[in-house]
C-alpha cells in the first residue's frame, strides 16, 4: 500500500524509481538480502562484508555519492540533499522495493555528523564531514563503561591535555561495530574536580592506532557484535575535542542519548537537539594551553535546558 502524500512526493517517488532502475548495477540486488536487519543476531557481518567487496557494490556506492544519496538528510552545503522525513521514508521504501542497499554511514551519519554540523567550526565541518560521507572514517560510540552502564555522570575515562593534544585512558563497553570502526566518539572526564555532570568532554579519537584494544563480547546467539574497549594513552588533536560543560554547569545530554534523535533531526529540520559538539564552549576549555585558534573562534553558547 502506498499513501497519497501529495503531488510533490509522488513526483519525487517516480523520479527516484526511474533513477534506481537506470543506475542500479546488474547483480547488485542478488549479492545479499539488503532488506534484512543489519544486526540479525550478529551473524550477518561476514555475509555483508563479502557482498560489499564486489564490484557492483563499489559502483553503486560511487553513484550514490555522486547523486548525494549518502547522508541525504544532511543539508546541501554539507554534502547531502537536505531531505525531510517524508522524502527519507520514501527513499527507504523504494530502495527496499528494489532490493538495493541504502549505503549508510552508521553512527558517523546519524550521530557524529549532525553534531559537527550544528556545533562545529567551519574548519571542523570541512575536515570531518567529507570523511564520513566517503566512508573513510567509520565511527563507534564510547559512552557506556563497566559498572556504570549508561550513567554518563559516572564516566571515569580520563582525558588529559598535553600541549595541542588530548590523551585518553579508560575503558568502555557494549560498543557496537568496534571491529569495523576507525574512529570512536567518546565522553571522557577532563575536569575531575567539577560536579559529575560537568567536566566531561566529547572527543573523536583514532580507533586503530596505538593504545587501543577491543575484545568481543559473546551474545546469546553465539555471535559477538558488541565489544569492550581498553584505551591506554590514546592521543588525538585538541581539534577533535569539544567541551561538554557550559558556565551554567549543565552537561549537554550528548546526542540526545536516543536512537530517535536522527528521526527528530530530519523531521524538524536543522538545527536539531543540542548535541555535544560545541567546539570548546566552556571557559575552562578555552584556557587549555595549545587550544587551536580555530576552535576558540567557533565557541558557542547554549541556553539553559
Amino acid at each position: 500500500m502506498e499513501l497519497d502524500l501529495g503531488p510533490q512526493i509522488a513526483r519525487f517517488r517516480a523520479d527516484l524509481r526511474d533513477w534506481i532502475a537506470a543506475e542500479a548495477p546488474d547483480g547488485l540486488a542478488a549479492l545479499a538480502d539488503w532488506n534484512m536487519a543489519v544486526t540479525a543476531g550478529g551473524y550477518r557481518r561476514e555475509e555483508l562484508a563479502a557482498a560489499m567487496e564486489q564490484p557492483a557494490y563499489a559502483a553503486w556506492e560511487r553513484k550514490l555519492a555522486a547523486a548525494r544519496l549518502i547522508c541525504p538528510q544532511w543539508p546541501e552545503e554539507f554534502g547531502g540533499q537536505g531531505m525531510d522525513a517524508v522524502r527519507i521514508a520514501v527513499l527507504n521504501e523504494d530502495f527496499h522495493r528494489a532490493g538495493v542497499p541504502r549505503v549508510r554511514r552508521g553512527m558517523g551519519e546519524a550521530l557524529v555528523g549532525p553534531s559537527v554540523i550544528v556545533h562545529g567550526t567551519a574548519e571542523q565541518r570541512a575536515y570531518f564531514l567529507p570523511r564520513i560521507i566517503s566512508g573513510e572514517e567509520v565511527y563507534c560510540q564510547g559512552f557506556s563503561e563497566p559498572g556504570h552502564g549508561s550513567d554518563l555522570a559516572a564516566v571515569e575515562t580520563r582525558g588529559i591535555v598535553d600541549g595541542d593534544e588530548i590523551v585518553v585512558s579508560g575503558q568502555k563497553v557494549w560498543t557496537s561495530g568496534a571491529s569495523r570502526a576507525t574512529m570512536m566518539f567518546l565522553l571522557c572526564r577532563t575536569d575531575p574536580d567539577a560536579e559529575k555532570h560537568a567536566g566531561l568532554s566529547y572527543v573523536l579519537i583514532p580507533f586503530t592506532g596505538p593504545g587501543v584494544e577491543y575484545r568481543p563480547i559473546r551474545q546469546m546467539s553465539g555471535a559477538s557484535e558488541f565489544c569492550e574497549d581498553f584505551l591506554d594513552g590514546v592521543r588525538a588533536p585538541l581539534f577533535n575535542t569539544s567541551a561538554s560543560s557550559e558556565s551554567s554547569g549543565h552537561w549537554p545530554r550528548p546526542l540526545a542519548s536516543t536512537a530517535a534523535a536522527p528521526i527528530a533531526w530530519s523531521a524538524s529540520g536543522w538545527p536539531g537537539p543540542t548535541p555535544a559538539f560545541s567546539s570548546c564552549a566552556s571557559a575552562g576549555c578555552a584556557r587549555w594551553p595549545g587550544w587551536p585558534e580555530a576552535a576558540r573562534r567557533g565557541r558557542r553558547r547554549r541556553s539553559r535546558s
